[in-house]
């Protein structure tokens, strides 16, 4: 009785797993496109700068960047919890904004072209 008990316990414990897997599955999707749709989002402000001012379009800019970290960081471990989650993406973002302090030659070329102003900026 007690082998049958125990068997009906791992089949449980599997059938969990595996429903925490499909979820997981399903919760990576869902951040990774919030990423995708944030990305885009600030792909057109970007190529739109008549549309808003300046200061906006930088506000705007930051925001949607720790935004997007923080929906790739929830697409890599989604089934952590969201306090991790954001703690991480929190910890990458002031890395990002504490590097543009640094001023070395190779850093500095990397940000002079498009794809590096975007995703290191420009200023701190």
């Amino acid at each position: 009785m007690l082998h049958v008990a125990s068997m009906s316990t791992r089949l449980t414990q599997r059938t969990s797993y595996r429903e925490m897997m499909s979820n997981s599955s399903r919760l990576r999707a869902v951040y990774a496109t919030i990423a995708g749709l944030t990305i885009f989002v600030g792909l057109l402000i970007h190529s739109h700068p008549d549309y808003l001012s300046a200061i906006v379009r930088d506000r705007v800019g930051d925001a949607l960047w720790a935004s997007m970290m923080a929906s790739i960081i929830s697409a890599l471990i989604p089934t952590q919890h969201s306090f991790t989650r954001s703690g991480v993406a929190l910890v990458i973002c002031y890395a990002v904004e504490f590097s543009q302090l640094l001023h070395q030659p190779p850093l500095d070329k990397l940000r002079a072209t498009e794809l590096g102003a975007l995703t290191l900026g420009t200023g701190f």
